[in-house]
């Protein structure tokens, strides 16, 4: 939603291949992933679906509902994704219970205490240079001065070519992106939240 470029292809593909993925597992879920209860292997479907639909398949369910962003981009269900979050604790418990059964590799406490608040800090910066760049994008369009447009690394004008956004008198806005693409723009708000989060900031 804040980084989003029609014209690339590629970004397009890759929404396609990640909602097949899911709707792929949530298929696989509900049919085929066998459990165990008291010890005994439980692979009857009835049972998988009654056992998925008590552990998460309505949010799998409507999160795959994004899909339909593709077909129809005014929408903007692919905010539906965002409820995949929650699945975040149940991935890093199957990752540390597949590594203990098939690795023999027995995870600390203090180890998965730091790679738990690695990865939510990784998730957090990027999370909050999605949200420095939404405010910049559609609620500070109009507004000549913001960080976007005072985001000038060589030393250039504030709002001139050399800075993040540049400020367009005729029309009283400023553009999405300066840069040579959208990817320079997300790392340069990437920055912007680390620096906000690691440091003082300004």
């Amino acid at each position: 939603l804040a980084f989003r470029v029609e014209e690339e292809g590629h970004i397009v593909l890759f929404d396609i291949a990640a909602d097949v993925f899911f709707i792929t597992d949530l298929y696989l879920r509900s049919t085929h992933f066998a459990f165990t209860h008291n010890g005994t292997v439980c692979a009857d479907r009835e049972s998988i679906l009654r056992r998925y639909m008590k552990r998460g398949m309505v949010v799998d369910a409507v999160s795959s509902l994004s899909v339909i962003e593709i077909f129809a981009p005014t929408l903007q269900l692919r905010l539906l994704s965002l409820l995949r979050i929650v699945r975040i604790p149940s991935f890093i418990k199957k990752i540390r219970e597949h590594l203990s059964l098939r690795g023999g590799m027995r995870i600390s406490l203090a180890t998965n205490l730091l790679g738990t608040i690695i990865l939510f800090y990784a998730i957090a910066n990027h999370w909050v240079a999605c949200i420095w760049f939404i405010i910049h994008r559609y609620i500070e369009r109009k507004v000549e001065f913001t960080w976007a447009t005072s985001d000038c690394p060589w030393g250039a004008e504030v709002g001139s070519d050399g800075c993040l956004a540049k400020w367009d008198k005729i029309l009283g806005e400023h553009n999405i992106c300066n840069m040579d693409s959208m990817r320079d723009c997300y790392l340069r708000s990437l920055h912007f939240s680390l620096t906000t989060l690691s440091t003082v900031g300004y």
